[in-house]
């Protein structure tokens, strides 16, 4: 099938193209949208900062100019103010500082008397506080020591099994050391720790099993000793089977128990005991540190209080003494200070005044300055800042670019390799008609499944509407870019030129370089084209006419122009379809191109319908057909090339014929796809070849055309390998390949099971029946042995297909006739009667059924399966006359009765019509119906009334295998193998070879050759009389006058002594009377050794009468009444 594009294909990769050209435009213009809007953005937003800072700045210096002269105003009324406050001040002062230390001097005195009455009263509550934290902790200390106590006891309680553990308690092992030296709040809180985690450990002691049981370790050992006390109380009940040595024994072993549990107890428990007694001993020392630190810390507070309150009283001696002294020092003094002090503070409120206005004046000049700095700099800061955001809006914009040009090569990069590869296969193709293209042509050995037409130039700016303009979006090729349009099959294989007043002759060029770019591109003989011109009567397509000197089949013999004809022709592609339908596809294949790739050289054609001015001449019936043909023909390889003239009418809409095929509308003579608009495009057809070239290119198609509808299957693919020669057993069925069927499988003769037991082939003149023959008869001698199978070979054609048979003495054959006498056919016949006979008395005796029960049943004499194989067996029936009759009887007899004694029947016949043939009951018991190229009127005869399926059989060597009696669910169509007469030789040559490499004994087979002259060489009776020591003479003499027309001994005439005993021979040859005579019995006594050299006679001479011969040679003499001449059985003339 094709794996090119076809229309459909590259109109969606172009509209895959125009999607991503949009959408990668789209992008592009959304990428650059976002960067201006974002410059735009950030250069809007830096404008409005640096106008917001310059409004800022001028309204700071605005506001700083009003605080300038605030300030001033305000220092000026500080300073005035604060100068007649000084004036005021000089002379209150003396009066308020006389004042001040009167006030200061109580004041501290007042001081003094108060943090003296505070330090007694520190005293007595510090001395309270002492004892009420000693009292505290010796509270809290108790309740730990209560604790403590109730821990060791519950200890000894647990410890109370083990002495050791109880040791521990009481320090045994020394004391653990501690840290005593925090002070007594500390380790109380480690003491209450310890005995926190000591109770949590003598919890889970206490739950160890063994220490909790050898808590009462007394009780068991009283226990264990109530063992020996058991002993006398048990026998006051009268139970003396337990004894005192037993008891001991027991409280002995109780006792080394106990202890060995003690043992693994006090392992078990040892560690944990040795923690909780560490923990309470420690404990315990803890508790007397924590209360020595106690008494030690109270007696110390003690000793401080009293020496801080000491210590306090007389620093508040001290300190009133001196109260009083700068008291009395300040009155003096006080008055010449205040002077001083006057005169220094208006000096300071002036320098000040003048400092703070200096001080105003800087702050104002430097915040103009640091706000002008300032603002310069925010400027510059928001100019570096929208650079560097500009910066990174165009870094992301480039980041955002460099996936969207990756992701642009790689999807654009692979459609645009696509188109490439498209192109490059298209050109390699379809190469233009140049003149080295028709030196260099060969036919190709596959179909390409495509054929090229036309071109779509496309303008990707109008393609996608507006294609990238980025430079990073070129398109990677050259523009305009350039698209082949295909017909690719079996998918988009048909197409339609609609035109109306114009392009018509552009449409006609088109469809005969359609035509010529298929036959370069196919096989010899894998296509057929069916041509209409109804208008043009054939002078459109003339050129392609010249096929037909070559291979008639390849352009259906010429091209139709009448009403009828294109009917039929229609009809007949229609059947075609239903034969690829029925035979080939089924439900194994979808179309017939599946098929081919599996069939090889038994592919089938592909068929064109080309068409011109349609629906000119189409009656309603022809066009019916044809719509058929283009709406189902692709399945079956069956397509259509039409020009349709929109100018004529139509009976019916034509949807479905442009559904089922590429259209193409033509307009003021170019053409577009119909229903397929695609913006920027613009179809060129393929320009059509010269027409000189073509004719050469035709002519040289032709030339490789012949001969090129013959399928040759290979015999070699059903052959046995030299591995398998002679290895097929025959007795249960013969089943030998004869051909391929389908696409894969072997086609099997299959007799000898069942009612599969005869086989009718028929087939007309040049179907392949006698290459099928030979097929059966090579394949099965090489396959089986002689022993399981043999032939009686019958041919009444006037020619000498089996005589290779006869050259070769075929081991299995019995009987050939070539160019057979009805009279000798029946012989065989005959012959075969009484095989049968024969075979059923063997059966009869051995009580068998058939070949295998007769094998099971200890049969000895080999029973080779007998096929008895007539070609033309209706010459036996061309008169209605004895041998007719005995023929038909024996026929029949044969048919019916030779199935259970593996005797069967081979009929072939060109026609089984006339008025003569086997009756129909003798061919109803020939199920196996083997068909091959015939009329409708034989397909019937082979078939049932019911299966004309032959009549669509169009090849040689095509066939449909039937083996139920012709119904039509029984068809296997096959191909039957090509054996070629060298080859055929050559496999008879290797059945010779390999019979005389055998023990056994494979004489010739009897042969009779209608036309040939008998030679003397065969008659085995004279040839053993030469050979023999001594002659016996014979009563009478005779003469062997040559081979008899049946299977019997050769024809003599006999003598005897006695009147009417003459020979009369009448013939038109002068050498037949010559030498029939020379061939007699000489005397014993001559004993002569010479062979005459006698000529065969003719098959039969009219009016010769010679006696009948026996079995055994002898002759029977019949006595002709007053004619005195030797007289001849009529049943048995002699050659």
């Amino acid at each position: 099938m094709s794996s090119h594009l076809g229309v459909k294909e590259t109109l969606e990769l172009l509209e895959s193209l125009k999607g991503l050209l949009r959408e990668f435009a789209a992008t592009e213009e959304k990428l650059n949208l976002q960067l201006r809007a974002k410059i735009s953005s950030l250069h809007r937003r830096r404008d409005e900062a640096i106008n917001a800072l310059a409004t800022r700045l001028s309204e700071e210096i605005e506001q700083a100019d009003a605080a300038l002269q605030a300030g001033r105003e305000t220092a000026e009324s500080k300073y005035q103010s604060r100068k007649a406050r000084i004036s005021a001040l000089q002379k209150t002062g003396r009066k308020t500082a006389l004042q001040e230390i009167e006030n200061q001097e109580g004041k501290r005195k007042h001081k003094l008397q108060t943090e003296a009455l505070q330090t007694k009263r520190n005293r007595e509550s510090g001395l309270a506080n002492a004892e009420t934290t000693l009292a505290e902790f010796r509270s809290a200390l108790a309740a730990d020591q209560e604790t403590l106590a109730l821990l060791e006891t519950t200890a000894r309680s647990s410890f109370r099994g083990y002495g050791k553990f109880l040791r521990l308690l009481d320090g045994a092992d020394g004391r653990p050391e501690a840290d005593f030296a925090p002070e007594e709040h500390q380790l109380l809180g480690e003491l209450r720790e310890l005995l926190d985690r000591t109770s949590d450990d003598l919890r889970r002691f206490r739950r160890m099993l063994l220490p909790a049981l050898f808590r009462y370790l007394p009780l068991w050992l009283v226990l264990i000793a109530c063992l020996i006390l058991l002993v006398p109380l048990l026998r006051l009940f009268g139970i003396e089977s337990f004894s005192y040595p037993q008891a001991m024994a027991s409280a002995v072993g109780c006792l080394a128990i106990t202890f060995l549990l003690h043992h693994v107890g006090r392992r078990q428990a040892e560690a944990r005991a040795r923690t909780i007694a560490s923990a309470l001993v420690k404990a315990r020392q803890l508790h007397d540190v924590c209360s020595e630190k106690a008494e030690t810390r109270h007696r110390q507070d003690l000793e401080r209080i009293e020496r801080d309150f000491q210590s306090k009283s007389a620093w508040i001696d001290q300190e009133w003494n001196l109260a009083v002294e700068k008291a009395t020092a300040a009155r003096d003094s006080l008055p010449q200070q205040i002077d001083l002090k006057v005169t220094r503070v208006a000096a300071r409120n002036e320098q000040c005044h003048r400092l703070k206005l200096e001080r105003l004046e800087r702050h104002h000049t430097g915040s103009v300055e640091r706000w002008h700095l300032e603002a310069e700099a925010k400027k510059q800061e928001l100019t570096t800042t929208c650079a560097a955001s500009e910066a990174n809006a165009n870094a992301d914009y480039h980041a955002l670019w460099q996936p969207l040009e990756t992701e642009w090569k790689t999807k654009i990069g692979s459609i645009y390799q696509t188109i490439t590869a498209v192109n490059a296969e298209a050109d390699k193709l379809f190469p233009p008609w140049q003149p080295q293209l028709l030196e260099n042509w060969t036919p190709p050995a596959h179909f390409a499944h495509v054929a090229k037409f036309a071109s779509l130039e496309v303008d990707l700016e109008k393609l996608s509407e507006g294609a990238p303009k980025d430079p990073r979006l070129a398109w990677p090729g050259p523009v305009p870019l350039r698209v082949p349009l295909l017909l690719s099959y079996p998918g988009q294989g048909s197409l339609v030129f609609e035109t109306t007043h114009s392009g018509r002759d552009e449409a006609i060029a088109a469809l005969n370089n359609i035509m010529l770019r298929l036959l370069g591109g196919a096989p010899p003989g894998r296509l057929s084209f069916t041509i209409v011109d109804p208008v043009g009567l054939g002078q459109s397509f003339s050129g392609i006419m010249h096929l037909a000197d070559y291979a008639e089949h390849l352009i259906n013999s010429r091209i139709w122009t009448q009403t009828s004809q294109i009917e039929q022709r229609l009809a007949d592609l229609n059947e075609h379809m239903e034969k690829v339908i029925q035979m080939y596809l089924r439900n194994e294949y979808a179309t017939i191109a599946e098929y081919n790739e599996q069939a090889g050289n038994i592919a089938e054609k592909y068929h064109f319908v080309v068409v011109a001015d349609f629906p000119m001449n189409f009656s309603e019936t022809a066009a019916r057909r044809l719509l058929s043909i283009a709406t189902s023909g692709a399945r079956c390889g069956v397509f259509t090339l039409i020009h349709w003239d929109r100018r004529q009418p139509l009976d019916f809409v034509p949807d479905e014929l442009r559904k089922a095929s590429v259209g193409l509308t033509g307009k003021d003579n170019t053409f577009t796809l119909t229903g397929r608009f695609v913006p920027g495009t613009n179809l060129i057809l393929d320009a059509p070849p010269a027409p000189d070239f073509a004719i050469d290119f035709i002519h040289k198609v032709g030339v490789s055309s012949r001969d090129s509808n013959r399928v040759e299957v290979p015999f070699s693919q059903v052959a046995p390998a030299e591995s398998e020669l002679w290895t097929l057993d025959t007795t249960g069925e013969l089943r030998v390949p004869i051909g391929r069927t389908g696409a894969t499988k072997l086609q099997y003769l299959a007799i000898g099971k069942g009612t599969r037991q005869h086989a009718l082939l028929a087939g007309k003149t040049g179907s392949g029946k006698s290459t099928l023959f030979h097929v059966i008869i090579t394949n099965l001698a090489l396959w089986c042995s002689p022993e399981q199978v043999e032939f009686y070979l019958i041919d009444f054609k006037k020619g000498v297909e089996f005589k290779c048979y006869a050259a070769h003495r075929l081991p299995h054959a019995r009987v050939v006739a070539i160019e057979s006498d009805r009279e000798f056919g029946l012989s065989v016949l005959q012959r075969l009667d009484e095989e049968l006979k024969r075979r059923g008395d063997l059966f009869r005796k051995l009580g068998a059924q058939d070949v295998a029960g007769y094998k099971r049943a200890g049969g000895t004499e080999p029973l080779p399966r007998s096929l008895l194989i007539i070609d033309e067996f209706q010459e036996f029936f061309v008169e209605d006359d004895k041998i007719a009759q005995t023929a038909s009887l024996l026929l029949d007899r044969i048919v019916r009765q030779g199935r259970a004694f593996g005797i069967h029947v081979l009929l072939g016949s060109q026609t089984l019509g006339g008025a003569y043939t086997v009756a129909r009951t003798t061919l109803g018991q020939m199920v196996i119906r083997i068909a091959l190229q015939c009329n409708e009127a034989d397909a019937y005869l082979i078939m049932d009334d019911s299966n004309p399926a032959p009549r669509l059989l169009s090849r040689p060597g095509e066939g449909i295998y039937n083996d139920s009696a012709g119904t039509v669910e029984g068809n296997s169509p096959f191909q039957a193998v090509w054996l070629p007469d060298e080859v055929r030789d050559t496999y008879l040559a290797r059945t010779r070879a390999l019979a005389e490499q055998k023990s056994n004994a494979y004489p010739g087979p009897i042969v009779f050759e209608g036309n040939a002259p008998a030679d003397v060489g065969e008659n085995t009776l004279l040839r053993s009389l030469l050979e023999s020591a001594a002659i016996k003479k014979t009563a009478a003499p005779r003469i062997w006058l040559g081979a008899p027309n049946s299977i019997k001994g050769p024809t003599e005439a006999v003598f005897h002594r006695q009147s009417g005993n003459n020979l009369l021979i009448v013939g038109q040859r002068d050498e037949a009377p010559v030498g029939g005579p020379g061939v007699a019995g000489r005397p014993a006594s001559t004993r002569e050794r010479a062979v005459p050299a006698v000529r065969r006679q003719p098959a039969r001479h009219a009016a010769t009468r010679v006696p009948r011969t026996n079995h055994s040679g002898h002759l029977s003499s019949r006595h002709p009444g007053e004619t005195g001449g030797s007289a001849v059985d009529p049943e048995g003339p002699g050659r």
